[in-house]
C-alpha cells in the first residue's frame, strides 16, 4: 500500500497541490493488512474520516471530534472542498494525472484534516497514497450523510463511494447514512453511537473488500429500537423520461431536451434495510467492494465451448 499511488508535491503559497497517477496502482499489501492491524491491542488505533457532502459538513465534523475524544485514537479527515453528493465511487485520478488542490484545515486539536477540490473517492486515494501512505489506517468510516442511503441508492451514493474505494484498496470501511443535523440530541447519539460501532469486534473483523453501510433512522434517537444486520433492498426504483415541452416559439436546433424521474415502485422485503429502518431500527448492510463473481465463474467454466471462436489465421498484422 505504500506504493498504492505515485503522488507528486509542489508547494503554492497558500495550498499544496498533489499529482495523483491512477497507473501507479500496486496493490501488493491487499487485502490483508488491515485485518493485521486489527489484532493490535487497541483498534482502531487510527481512523480515516471522509464524506460526499463536504468538509465543513456537521455530521463529518462532528463524526471526527468523536472519534477524537476516544483515548489512544489517531483522527484524520480528508474531505471535498464542496459537496458532491450523489456522485458513486467517481474519482478523477483514475483517467487521468490530475492535479488537486489541497488545503490544511483547522478542526480541533489533535484532528489532521485536510480538504481536496476532488471527489470523494479522490480524498480516499488522496490520503492513502499521500500523507497515511507510511501509517495507514484500519478503518476508513464514511459520514454521517444526512439523507439515508437505502436500497437502490447505495449505487449512487459518495458517501457509499467512498466506503467501497477504500475497501478495494485494502482498507475495510463503513459508510453512514441518515443524520438530522438540524437536532443536537440526534447528532450527539449519532456520532457517539457510530464511535462505539467502529471500535466494536463486529467492524474489527472486516478484511478488505469487505465494507459495510450502516442506516440510522431519521428522527429522534428515542425512535430507534436497536440494531439489525440485513440484506439490500432491491428493484425498489424505477425511471420515466420524458422530453421537455418547450415555450411557443422557441426553438431548438435539432436538441431536445429530456427530463429522468427516478421513483420508487414496490414494497421491500422483510429483513431489507429499507424494512428495518422504516420499523426503527438501524440498518446494517455487509458489502463486498470486488464484484468478481465466483459462483458465475464456475456455472459459466461449463459454457466455454459457445464462445465464438477466434478466426486469426491468414490475417496479416497491421503495419500501423
Amino acid at each position: 500500500m505504500k506504493t498504492l499511488l505515485a503522488l507528486h508535491r509542489a508547494r503554492p503559497p497558500l495550498f499544496r497541490v498533489f499529482t495523483i497517477s491512477a497507473l501507479g496502482l500496486l496493490l501488493a499489501n491487499y487485502p490483508g493488512q488491515a485485518q493485521e492491524q486489527a489484532q493490535e491491542a487497541k483498534w482502531p488505533s487510527r481512523v480515516l474520516l471522509t464524506n460526499d457532502n463536504g468538509i465543513d459538513d456537521t455530521g463529518l465534523i462532528e463524526l471526527a471530534r468523536a472519534f477524537a475524544r476516544v483515548p489512544g485514537v489517531e483522527v484524520i479527515v480528508a474531505a471535498a472542498t464542496q459537496d458532491r453528493s450523489g456522485t458513486s465511487n467517481y474519482a478523477g485520478a483514475t483517467w487521468a494525472d490530475r492535479e488537486y488542490r489541497v488545503t490544511r484545515q483547522e478542526l480541533d486539536p489533535g484532528i489532521e484534516a485536510w480538504a481536496v477540490d476532488g471527489y470523494p473517492a479522490d480524498c480516499v486515494l488522496f490520503a492513502l497514497s499521500g500523507p497515511l501512505r507510511d501509517r495507514l489506517p484500519d478503518v476508513v468510516v464514511s459520514g454521517i450523510n444526512g439523507g439515508p442511503n437505502l436500497g437502490d441508492a447505495w449505487f449512487g451514493s459518495g458517501t457509499i463511494g467512498a466506503a467501497r474505494t477504500a475497501a478495494y484498496f485494502g482498507i475495510p470501511a463503513v459508510a453512514v447514512s441518515g443524520l438530522d443535523d438540524d437536532d443536537p440530541a440526534v447528532v450527539e447519539f449519532a456520532t457517539s453511537w457510530v464511535a462505539d460501532f467502529v471500535q466494536s469486534g463486529f467492524v474489527a473483523a472486516l478484511e478488505a473488500p469487505e465494507y459495510l453501510t450502516v442506516s440510522l433512522p431519521v428522527g429522534h434517537p428515542s425512535r430507534i429500537r436497536g440494531v439489525r444486520v440485513v440484506e439490500r433492498a432491491r428493484g425498489l426504483l424505477s425511471g420515466e423520461s420524458q422530453p421537455v415541452e418547450r415555450a411557443e416559439g422557441q426553438k431548438d436546433g435539432g436538441v431536445q431536451m429530456w427530463r429522468l424521474e427516478l421513483r420508487i415502485a414496490g414494497l421491500p422485503a422483510e429483513n431489507t434495510d429499507v424494512r428495518a429502518v422504516q420499523e426503527g431500527y438501524i440498518a446494517i448492510v455487509p458489502m463486498h467492494a470486488d464484484e468478481s463473481d465466483a459462483d458465475l465463474m464456475t456455472r459459466l467454466s461449463d459454457l466455454t465451448h459457445l464462445i465464438p471462436a477466434v478466426q486469426s489465421a491468414g490475417v496479416e498484422p497491421s503495419s500501423h
